[in-house]
């Protein structure tokens, strides 16, 4: 293994480490959500809020968990985003009767 390729290596390790660290102590729900609508990551604040666990999150389509629905959502946020729109905020109500604000 050559010197460039483990420094490289290593800081892709801290680099996901840091960003693991900061995303566990935020105490808002977070899901990182894909192009394709796939939860990727989640925080432990989004487990507490949707009352599912990391692994009922991961992998799952964003309007599977959010709006129990097959489909996308009607004005979808996340296409909203990748479309580049900026400054979008609403509150949305989860079952339970839970509320958030998303962006």
């Amino acid at each position: 293994m050559t010197q460039d390729y483990r420094r490289n290596v290593e800081s892709r390790i801290a680099a996901e480490q840091d960003r693991s660290m900061i995303l566990n102590s935020i105490n808002e729900g977070i899901l990182l959500i894909d192009k394709d609508y796939i939860i990727r990551d989640v925080n432990p604040a989004a487990t507490r809020i949707y009352g599912l666990s990391e692994e009922e999150l991961l992998g799952k389509q964003c309007h599977e968990i959010l709006a129990q629905s097959p489909v996308p959502c009607l004005n979808c946020r996340t296409k909203s985003f990748l479309e580049g729109a900026e400054g979008l905020y609403r509150e949305r109500v989860i079952p339970g009767g839970k509320s958030y604000y998303e962006r």
